[in-house]
């Protein structure tokens, strides 16, 4: 392999590496972008979530507002009031609670936690429920004018439900009573299961960690979700947080956004599953790698083409400027090579070159009698023998038939007769086949500055034709 070969080799390999290299990136830089759309999705979503929850309860927030419209320290107890007077107002508290759906009770409490009037009028004059109980107890020490949730409970029905309650503050801030609402809080989950996206999951918890609601929908709604992380959020001031970890419920790894529900006990949580958010990447990967591929075989198959087609150019070249049967110079690469050698000599000195013409004796009856392979074989070994005893910066070819031609480089004609002499000492000493042995006529020309190519030939050849006349086995030169 060649230098000019192995830059293009490197250069393949450098290119190849190159795109290998920006698709890395490109796949590096992809995948954290994946992770911030996704975790970018899931705090929107998040957001609008709380939002959505805030804002229905900002609605139970002005019900409960209006039911007090009209009452003082005086006037909310039932006694005080005709009978005429307290239909009207139960009236106006079952219309208004019809206004929500999830709305299952309305009424009006005195400071005893006494229904004086309600939605239900079965249970009016009944003290409320436990639960609810310590939750007036907690109205009535904080007397704040805003609406307060109770903790998540189970209804007689088997419904969750959880209580929002206002108070009726007086003078000196006291509290004279309070309008409560019991919510019916499937309306999470009939909430969340008219969402259509299906890549994400939601679930609503209150504080205490109890999932309220969850798409896609979990048979663990209504019990304590046992995560540390969501603990730890909990106990901080943080309004949202981002993480990566299987969920609690069903195992699966997402990416979470966890958000508290503004002025509400309620945390939104929303998750992204890893598999999701990777899907078009790991497609990306699929599509990276065949495109790397393709680049990498299609490179190679270039490259392999270029020095195929660079070897058959060369095979042809080579075939054009050989002699097919004896591996030699053929006279036009020759004559080629023996001008540009003699463009580079300065005229004064070109009389230190030779031409030595060389003809096998007697071919003619050695192809007759022997056939024209055994002529063939002495003219290739005969190649041979030439390479052998000429020098490496000497040329050498086969002019023709079974005459060949050397150029002597940097050669007086001493040294060229001396060649010549080496020549004919080595074919005396050789056995071409069956003990046949060959010899040579040589014609030797040194050229002259005046000379030119052609006429050192034709003075070569002259000297060949007297070395024949001489009786062949000889050396003639001028």
């Amino acid at each position: 392999m060649n230098t000019k070969q192995i830059r293009i080799w490197l250069t393949v390999a450098f290119f190849i590496a190159t795109v290998a290299s920006v698709s890395i990136l490109e796949l590096a830089r992809s995948y954290r972008t994946a992770f911030d759309v996704a975790f970018t999705e899931a705090e929107l979503s998040g957001y609008l979530v709380s939002e959505w929850i805030s804002e229905s309860f900002s609605g139970i927030d002005y019900i409960l507002k209006d039911a007090l419209y009209g009452f003082d320290q005086h006037n909310i107890l039932s006694a005080s009031r005709t009978a005429d007077e307290r239909a009207r107002i139960n009236e106006r508290l079952v219309r208004m609670a019809a206004y929500r759906e999830d709305m299952i009770f309305l009424g009006l409490f005195d400071t005893d936690c006494v229904i004086q009037y309600g939605s239900i009028q079965e249970i009016i004059g009944d003290s409320s429920a436990e639960l609810q109980r310590a939750y007036c107890d907690a109205v009535l020490e904080a007397p704040i004018q805003q609406m307060k949730l109770s903790g998540f409970f189970i209804s007689s029905t088997g419904d969750m439900n959880v209580s929002a309650t206002y108070p009726l503050v007086v003078d000196d801030n006291e509290v004279a009573g309070f309008s409560l609402a019991a919510l019916d809080l499937s309306f999470f989950q009939r909430w969340l299961n008219s969402l259509s996206n299906p890549a994400i999951t939601i679930s609503i918890m209150d504080a205490n960690q109890i999932l309220l609601a969850r798409k896609p929908k979990s048979n663990q709604v209504g019990e304590q979700v046992e995560d540390d992380r969501l603990a730890k959020f909990l106990q901080t001031g943080d309004d949202s947080v981002l993480f990566r970890r299987a969920s609690p419920v069903d195992r699966i790894e997402r990416l979470w956004s966890i958000r508290r529900t503004r002025n509400l006990p309620f945390v939104v949580a929303v998750g992204y599953a890893l598999d999701d958010v990777l899907a078009a990447w790991r497609t990306k990967i699929l599509a990276y790698l065949i495109g790397n591929l393709l680049v990498a075989t299609i490179s190679l198959f270039l490259a392999l083409a270029y020095h195929r087609n660079r070897a058959n150019a060369q095979a042809m070249e080579t075939l054009a400027m050989t002699d097919p049967l004896t591996g030699q110079m053929n006279r036009r690469s020759f004559t080629k090579a023996v001008k540009a050698r003699l463009k580079e000599v300065p005229s004064k000195q070109q009389g230190d070159a030779a031409l030595i013409m060389i003809d096998v004796d007697h071919f003619k009856t050695i192809n007759d009698s022997l056939g024209h392979d055994a002529g063939d074989s002495i003219l290739t070994q005969l190649a041979d023998e030439l390479k052998a005893c000429f020098r490496s910066s000497d040329l050498i070819c086969r002019w023709g038939g079974e005459e060949f031609l050397a150029f002597v480089a940097d050669a007086d004609l001493e040294t060229a007769k001396t060649l010549a002499a080496r020549l004919q000492a080595r074919l005396a000493k050789r056995q071409f086949l069956d003990g046949l042995t060959v010899s040579v006529s040589q014609g030797i020309a040194t050229l002259e500055a005046q000379d030119s190519f052609e006429l050192a030939i034709k003075r070569a050849d002259d000297r060949l034709y007297a070395a024949k006349a001489s009786g062949r086995n000889c050396f003639r030169f001028a």
